[in-house]
């Protein structure tokens, strides 16, 4: 996709309308680690970290993408991702037991656990919490792309593209509710974000080469999201940016 324009330039340099459709799966694993208020310490040492629970999460996403040519390379794009399903569970961590975790001691989580999917059935062996299967459409994208070179164009050099999505939070924001859990199965975090990015291109023959830089940041943090500052000398509440680059090589059978 690096490679293709979406132009109202003439026949083969680029499609005036397009359409693709993604689909991801994706695996998130994460160390819980609580400060142990009242450990010994010499006064003057932050406190103790301990490693209670292993996170693990799941994804099923498709992602419906169109693009629509307005000039000489030049396309605005609209997708919506949906999920397909989402869950997520918490084990204890290697040594750690339910009667010596504060997660259990402060109760956070009952002594036996909690399955979302059946809450009259505590979960068994190490596994503590299990979510619900959540689903739904998390947000709406909307962009805006430009390449000032364009292969298609000029065989001498390689296709650069730049752009920039906007992600509005439209779905359902992601909730817990201990009583009754399959009513909360929303799969927003509530953030408004904005994605900057921008890929180089170069096809030789039968070997196709990309490269993608892409930046993304918060703009608007809505009040239902769960990114907000809980008080009591918090820290890093706050919704991260990202970075993230990725590349690749393509090759061609048959032309």
């Amino acid at each position: 996709p690096a490679g293709d324009v979406t132009s109202t330039s003439p026949a083969g340099t680029g499609a005036a309308v397009r359409f693709e459709a993604d689909y991801e799966y994706d695996v998130d694993t994460a160390d819980i680690g609580r400060e142990q208020a009242g450990a010994a310490t010499d006064g003057l040492s932050a406190l103790p970290v301990r490693h209670e629970l292993d996170y693990h999460q799941s994804r099923h996403q498709v992602t419906p993408r169109a693009e629509l040519g307005v000039y000489r390379d030049l396309w605005v794009s609209f997708a919506a991702p949906i999920v397909l399903a989402q869950s997520s569970e918490l084990d204890l961590a290697s040594g750690v037991d339910r009667t010596g975790a504060s997660t259990f001691l402060d109760g956070i989580l009952p002594a036996i656990g909690f399955d979302a999917r059946n809450p009259t059935s505590p979960p068994g062996g190490n596994l503590v919490f299990h979510s619900v299967t959540r689903s739904g459409v998390p947000e709406l994208r909307l962009g805006a792309g430009f390449a000032p070179m364009n292969q298609a164009r000029d065989d001498t050099r390689p296709t650069w593209k730049v752009g920039a999505d906007l992600h509005l939070a439209i779905g359902r924001v992601m909730r817990f509710d201990a009583v009754d859990p399959g009513r909360e199965t929303g799969v927003s975090t509530g953030l408004d974000e904005l994605r900057l990015w921008t890929s180089i291109d170069r096809r030789l023959r039968y070997f196709e080469g990309w490269f993608e830089a892409s930046y993304q940041l918060p703009i608007n943090i809505r009040s239902t999201s769960p990114y907000q500052d809980p008080g009591f000398g918090a820290t890093h509440a706050a919704p991260s940016q990202t970075a993230a680059v990725r590349f690749g090589m393509e090759a061609y059978l048959i032309d």
